[in-house]
């Protein structure tokens, strides 16, 4: 992928492809963004500027006329796969539109798609529902694809298992970026010098703090009278450790199928993570993940959600949007090692493939 490369993102969201593909060493000269949460819209514009164009609904895409993009990026909405979701599979409204991403590849056939959703979409239940999505890929005529479910645990502290499926189209890009794995990931040092549960971050700055190791402090006692509530959520912590008691853990209150945990490291983010991932210490003193720390967990630089830019206003997001902002999110963190995969594989093409590609830089 060149310099003057497009990315198109449908499902856009906060940009988690993108970034974490820009993080990898690819550079986009435009990225075309389709998402219809006005929040996701003005965080995406603040941080992108006049790199981004915004395209609307996924069902306009393919009418816009626009350039053809080189790769195509969703991660379509997951409801209907989801372990807490309704169940419904493709069935469902939502997760159904993953139908109209793909009519989307059809329509500009790039040289790259990827996909990325739930590890439920693979599950007994919508195993049917995964095949006939892969069919539908494979029906486009020229991709080869691949896939794997992958966990950020694996360089960061949050468990998040996701599965991404590559289409490469032939004679442009060569499938074998998967398999990755634990003891394989690329970490770039300064960026993600974690272990799977060593600490939120590698680097990174928080209100004037900085530390290869730095998480936020524990302030706040539970008042168990009110049923454990946070009286401070927003103070500054020590590092996060694995395997000692006498250090602070994640502590997961009880919610929906999910019966609560305390561990070493997060469960998956939620869009509702303010209120169900937390800290615990020896002495019982929790207080909520920051919006920071979320950030972390899913590998975007502090304060990407804090500012959105409504249409030349610059406006502050309120902590619930920017919670469930970083819920719905894809880590950056495994869209970067996808994309160093795809350039070592791109690195080694024919004389003839390189060519074309010089033509299209």
């Amino acid at each position: 992928m060149g310099n003057h490369s497009i990315i198109l993102e449908l499902f856009g969201g906060i940009c988690g492809f993108s970034k974490g593909l820009e993080d990898s060493g690819m550079k986009f000269s435009k990225i075309y963004y389709s998402e219809i949460d006005k929040t996701c819209i003005a965080v995406a514009k603040y941080n992108y500027g006049e790199k981004i164009e915004t395209l609307g609904t996924v069902e306009n895409v393919c009418g816009l006329g626009i350039t053809k993009p080189n790769i195509i990026t969703f991660g379509s909405p997951c409801q209907g796969f989801s372990q807490g979701g309704n169940n419904g599979g493709i069935g469902d409204e939502r997760s159904g539109l993953i139908l109209k991403a793909i009519e989307v590849v059809k329509h500009y056939r790039p040289d790259l798609f990827i996909w990325e959703n739930v590890r439920g979409v693979i599950t007994r239940k919508h195993r049917e529902d995964f095949w006939a999505v892969v069919r539908a890929f494979a029906n486009i005529g020229g991709y080869r694809l691949e896939w794997q479910l992958v966990d950020t645990r694996w360089i960061l502290p949050q468990h998040r298992e996701r599965i991404y499926l590559i289409g490469h189209l032939a004679g442009r890009s060569e499938p074998g970026v998967f398999p990755i794995c634990q003891s394989s990931k690329r970490i770039i040092k300064g960026e993600a010098t974690a272990t799977s549960s060593a600490t939120i971050t590698g680097g990174g700055h928080s209100d004037g703090h900085h530390s290869e190791m730095t998480l936020l402090n524990i302030e706040g006692r539970i008042n168990k009278s009110q049923d454990g509530k946070i009286n401070n959520r927003d103070s500054i912590c020590q590092t996060l450790n694995a395997g000692h008691y006498n250090v602070p853990k994640i502590f997961t209150r009880p919610h929906g199928y999910f019966k609560g945990s305390i561990t070493d490291h997060c469960p998956t983010i939620k869009t509702e993570s303010t209120e169900h991932n937390m800290f615990v210490s020896k002495d019982y003193l929790l207080r909520r993940l920051t919006e920071i720390e979320c950030e972390r967990l899913q590998g975007f630089p502090d304060d990407w959600t804090k500012f959105g830019d409504y249409d030349g206003a610059i406006k502050p997001i309120i902590k619930t949007a920017r919670y469930r902002m970083l819920g719905n999110a894809v880590s950056t963190v495994m869209t970067r090692e996808i994309g160093l995969g795809i350039q070592s594989l791109n690195h080694s093409l024919s004389g003839a493939e390189k060519s074309f590609n010089k033509k299209n830089d």
